[in-house]
């Protein structure tokens, strides 16, 4: 068990873990049950901090959502918009399933790519600042936690497409029951937080994952690990959206 939690950890964040650790592909379909933790762990950093800057330094909501959002996508290695980038060119110049994924693998950036990654980013860092300054400071716990439950539940429920990629395997390894469990532990957590900010992080998380799925996978019948990224990135954007809805006066 500790080594599937490290292996989650080793995949989705730059977490330092220590001299002695190896990702090792094998073992990445048994990870994906902790993705949960992982969000959980993101969230708890993150939400820190911003408490940090905003009353103990008195930084501006401003520059703490900047500050905040560079910090979420150091611990990830920038790893969910790489995907957000590709699908980005993938949606601007696919018009059929063979043009898009075929986009999708080139390495190079054009301007879909630039237009999302972007977009979301700003999205993120304006929701931010507004939900800090109205003291939500715990507005990144209900993003890095309910994207990536939704991100465990597409990969055990939606085919993966792709030959060979990262989410190669990711489902084979999972159990719905134990699935399902985590997702209900991590939903009580974010319940007992705030009630009212649970059911719009639940729609907006929901809102994000549809429109992913609505523009890249229903195009392509599935998902790859580009599209996995790119769910997360919107899902996260999604629920800080709908929070700033909940919280507004």
């Amino acid at each position: 068990m500790i080594e599937e939690i490290r292996q989650a950890f080793g995949f989705l964040t730059r977490i330092p873990l220590g001299k002695g650790f190896r990702h090792q592909s094998g073992m990445s379909g048994a990870a994906v049950k902790w993705y949960g933790l992982v969000g959980l762990a993101i969230g708890v950093l993150l939400s820190s901090s911003t408490a940090i800057m905003v009353v103990w330094f008195s930084i501006p909501h401003t520059v703490a959502g900047a500050l905040v959002l560079a910090l979420w996508i150091a611990i990830t290695g920038a790893l969910h918009l790489d995907g957000l980038a590709d699908c980005g060119d993938a949606v601007m110049g696919g018009f059929d399933k063979e043009r898009m994924l075929a986009i999708m693998k080139d390495q190079q950036i054009g301007t879909g790519a630039v237009v999302a990654v972007v977009s979301v980013l700003l999205i993120k860092w304006t929701s931010l600042s507004w939900l800090f300054s109205q003291g939500v400071f715990i507005a990144p716990l209900f993003a890095a936690i309910l994207s990536r439950i939704m991100l465990t539940l597409t990969i055990m429920e939606k085919p993966y497409i792709a030959e060979q990629g990262l989410g190669t395997g990711l489902g084979d390894a999972l159990i719905r029951r134990n699935v399902l469990l985590d997702a209900f532990l991590f939903s009580l957590i974010l319940l007992l937080v705030s009630l009212p900010g649970y059911v719009f992080s639940v729609i907006g998380c929901l809102l994000g994952a549809a429109l992913v799925w609505f523009l890249v996978a229903r195009k392509i019948g599935g998902y790859t690990g580009d599209v996995y990224g790119a769910q997360v990135e919107v899902a996260e954007a999604g629920t800080l959206v709908l929070l700033a809805a909940c919280f507004s006066p």
